[in-house]
């Protein structure tokens, strides 16, 4: 029940990206979503500015939009965080 299936693989599967087939990480990947959750934070707000100066309502709302998918993706990350420790 438990077992890892035989996938053919050499014990390293290149789609768990590096890991051993069935081992489940996610520490290393902390960092990276945490600044892709920043990113999007200050690419939506820098759309939603510009377009809210050239009057441009659908723009804007797309950029607040993206500024709230990085809030709640930081939000994501540091709820994760608190229950590593």
């Amino acid at each position: 029940m438990g077992t890892i299936p035989d996938t053919g693989c050499s014990g390293f599967c290149p789609c768990l990206k590096g890991t051993r087939a069935g081992e489940r990480g996610g520490t290393e990947m902390s960092a990276g979503e945490k600044a892709k959750a920043k990113a999007e934070q200050v690419v939506g707000r820098a759309v939603r500015k510009v377009a809210h100066a050239v009057h441009k309502n659908t723009l804007e709302a797309k950029g607040a939009a993206l500024e709230t998918r990085g809030r709640m993706r930081g939000a994501k990350e540091r709820t994760k965080d608190s229950f590593k420790h």
